[in-house]
């Protein structure tokens, strides 16, 4: 799970970059665009908004039904299952028997599964999201500074434990650093 504190801090463009790095050592990777406030991902690659339709409900061939819900990026080796903007929770929409429910069914298709979920300050999406992954990466601005809300959400990160595997500094000025 990639997420923030704050919106704009640089999700989309660290999945982004993280899925075209893995490409070029051959990596097949998943990117689900689990941001209901912001579906960024599903705009860029002009993914099907599915997730919220997707449910396996006992169903044998669940990975034929998977199929159907992907689309490929521009990316090679890299497909995204996208999600319908609004204003909405994980909770709301997300059907019983849920995509994010099966991903031990579907992880052998890929080397990496990465989920955008919305910023942690304004939306309770990403809390819901923790507890269908292995890890939560939170990406941070460099141009921001820390508020009390934000030190609210870094405690909800490492309250986590060990899924809480690090940040990324986004947003670096590069001239500004003495190296």
């Amino acid at each position: 799970l990639i997420t923030s504190t704050r919106r704009g801090e640089g999700k989309t463009t660290i999945i982004e970059s993280l899925a075209n790095s893995l490409c070029l050592t051959k990596k097949r990777v998943l990117l689900i665009d689990a941001n209901f406030s912001n579906n960024s991902l599903t705009r860029k690659f002009e993914g099907k908004p599915a997730l919220e339709q997707f449910s396996l409900n006992g169903e044998p061939n669940a990975i034929d039904k998977f199929w159907s819900i992907t689309s490929m990026t521009s990316i090679p080796n890299t497909d995204l299952i996208g999600c319908s903007e609004g204003n909405h929770t994980p909770a709301e929409v997300l059907p019983k028997n849920n995509l994010l429910e099966n991903l031990p069914r579907i992880a052998d298709n890929y080397d990496y599964i990465f989920i955008e979920g919305a910023a942690l300050n304004t939306h309770a999406d990403s809390k819901e999201l923790s507890k269908y992954v292995q890890g939560i990466i939170a990406v941070f601005s460099a141009r921001s500074s820390m508020a009390q809300l934000d030190k609210e959400s870094v405690a909800f990160l490492t309250g986590t434990g060990e899924k809480f595997t690090g940040s990324v500094l986004n947003q670096v000025d590069l001239a500004s650093m003495k190296l």
